[in-house]
C-alpha cells in the first residue's frame, strides 16, 4: 500500500518541482539582466 501513494506523490512532486524550477530560472535570469543594466 506504500508503494502506489509514493509513486502518485513523487510523480507529482517532480511535474510541480520541475514547474517550480523552470519558473525560478526564468525570474532569476530577468532579475540578473536587471540589476546588472
Amino acid at each position: 500500500m506504500r508503494r502506489l501513494p509514493f509513486k502518485t506523490i513523487q510523480c507529482a512532486a517532480t511535474d510541480f518541482c520541475g514547474t517550480l524550477a523552470v519558473t525560478s530560472i526564468l525570474v532569476g535570469l530577468l532579475y540578473l539582466i536587471f540589476t546588472l543594466t
